[in-house]
């Protein structure tokens, strides 16, 4: 008995790494996809809600521009709430938001706010999904599993293009945000029962904080980083905001938006793929 009890521990405690990459894409997924679900549905939205194309424009920047302020301040959040508190906050704001937009929008003003809440999630859950990878996952498979993760964000369009046939053109757009919300639901007894309580012991080895500024060296690469990151994102993102919009304005059939974005998410996988073999030569 004690003995097939141990085997159990034994197989429950296999594959950390595993859960830990599965676990942050997935908290990724919740965060992103309400911006990325507003574009596809526009055609809905524009409907009912009296969208124009400048008001998706300013409904799904409010998402990245409160995704990009918070995102500093996110991270000593996510320090102080660890990887537990902090993933299942980034679920509950990311279920706000899409719960939000499928009950209380009465106009497309709304969607302001709740994509602000979504942008907040969206800020929240990177540094608490990276942090959870770097504790979980060995050195070796670690730039795999954090390719896996980003493919998370092409993966949430590609749900999002999904999403259209599927349930927009059957049950109704609200039913579509309040699908994506259930499914946030589920998400949190997994979390519950991977995720530790703390955050990583890298993390709190030391009691003092430490100030040591950027090595000089670092800074240049840092920059260039995250000026290539803004440039590439961008693009991508204003792609996933207006694909379905702009296939509606050249009277082609909405149904397009699985077919149009699903082109990103196989560009994402091949880079994964990159990852792996250059890691494995590494």
């Amino acid at each position: 008995m004690r003995q097939a009890s141990m085997q159990q521990i034994d197989g429950s405690a296999r594959h950390p790494g595993r859960r830990a990459t599965a676990m942050a894409a997935l908290t990724t997924v919740v965060a992103v996809l309400p911006a990325f679900l507003v574009g596809g549905l526009a055609v809905q939205l524009e409907q009912d809600l009296g969208m124009t194309a400048s008001a998706l424009g300013v409904a799904v920047a409010s998402f990245w521009a409160v995704s990009a302020l918070l995102s500093t301040p996110a991270g000593y959040v996510a320090a102080g709430l660890g990887m537990r508190r902090g993933m299942l906050l980034t679920v509950g704001l990311g279920f706000t938001a899409m719960l939000g937009i499928a009950t209380l929008t009465p106009h497309w003003t709304w969607l302001i706010l709740w994509l602000g809440i979504a942008g907040a999630a969206n800020a929240l859950s990177h540094p608490l999904s990276h942090g959870l990878i770097v504790d979980q996952v060995g050195s070796r498979n670690r730039a795999f599993s954090f390719g896996i993760k980003q493919a998370a964000i092409p993966a949430a369009t590609l749900t999002a293009g999904l999403s259209v046939p599927i349930f927009a053109l059957t049950v109704g757009w609200q039913w579509t945000f309040a699908l994506t919300a259930f499914l946030a639901v589920l998400l949190v007894p997994a979390l519950i029962r991977v995720l530790p309580r703390r955050l990583p012991s890298v993390a709190v080895k030391s009691n003092k904080p430490t100030r040591a500024p950027l090595p000089r060296r670092l800074r240049p690469f840092l920059l260039a980083t995250a000026v290539a990151g803004a440039f590439g994102s961008g693009q991508a993102n204003v792609v996933g905001a207006f694909t379905v919009a702009s296939c509606a304005a050249q009277q082609a059939v909405p149904r397009c938006g699985s077919a149009c974005w699903s082109k990103d998410f196989r560009k994402r996988l091949s880079v994964i793929v990159a990852l792996r073999h250059i890691e494995t030569i590494l």
